[in-house]
């Protein structure tokens, strides 16, 4: 499905197409979360998480055909070390993109505090953020510094999901939103690609408690439109956010 022209969804993988750059691009994969939710949470899940990235991973390739690949930030989850399944887990995933594709970016994001010693040891490519042909990635936990000959803008971090609901039904659906900010800027914000996310329920959650910058200030989220990304229904187009929003409120 295009979004823009030159850039399109992959089937109903959380992952965007960049025809023009032969690249595609995920976010938030958020590894070594089970050690975390185990320590901090006492909340006991199977390490599977890595096993399903690198097997959504293949699929985007096969679908693509992209040469390269873009972690757009937060591609581990502990904020305050690396922990041995982040050492881990972040070795066996480089090794395995390194057969897939020629050049693999991480840009860093705001949970990517101790990446650097990793990527240091096994030769990672990370970066603050990443510039090329008029496309801007980064986390989305920061504005850039500047926009100079950008002309799309690409974001992580707010893990964007929706909530639709049907009398007493409800179901919650991961959610690539895009289109134009206030200064005349394609913009996009990738959903999670860890298949744990909860995601941030975007037509919900009050605006003055959504998680980027952008939003409060150059990105108005009502305005954006949503693509669902479901692995058992593929991708199919939403209305916009403020639809979204206006509909939960007329149906209790």
């Amino acid at each position: 499905m295009q979004i823009f022209k030159g850039v399109k969804t992959v089937d109903g993988k959380r992952a965007v197409h960049f025809e023009e750059l032969d690249l595609v691009a995920i976010s938030d994969l958020q590894l070594g979360e089970e050690t975390y939710l185990a320590e901090e949470a006492k909340l006991f899940l199977p390490q599977v998480q890595l096993k399903i990235i690198l097997e959504d991973i293949r699929a985007v390739k096969e679908e693509t055909g992209a040469n390269r690949i873009l972690i757009n930030g937060d591609l581990k989850h502990e904020f305050k070390t690396a922990t041995f399944q982040e050492w881990s887990e972040v070795r066996k995933l480089h090794e395995e993109l390194k057969k897939l594709f020629s050049e693999i970016i991480v840009v860093r994001g705001n949970h990517d505090n101790y990446l650097l010693t990793i990527s240091s040891k096994i030769g990672l490519n990370v970066v603050e953020e990443h510039r090329e042909k008029g496309y801007l990635f980064l986390h989305g936990h920061r504005m850039p510094d500047s926009y100079e000959g950008v002309h799309t803008i690409v974001i992580g971090h707010e893990q964007p999901a929706v909530v639709l609901r049907s009398g007493y039904d409800r179901v919650k659906l991961h959610v690539i939103l895009y289109g134009m900010d206030r200064l005349g800027h394609r913009f996009i914000c990738l959903p999670a690609f860890s298949p744990i996310a909860s995601g941030v329920e975007v037509n919900v959650t009050p605006k003055q408690e959504l998680l980027s910058p952008f939003f409060h200030s150059t990105v108005d989220i009502d305005e954006l439109k949503a693509v669902a990304v479901d692995p058992s229904i593929g991708a199919f187009d939403l209305p916009q956010i403020k639809i979204l929003r206006s509909f939960l409120a007329e149906n209790p």
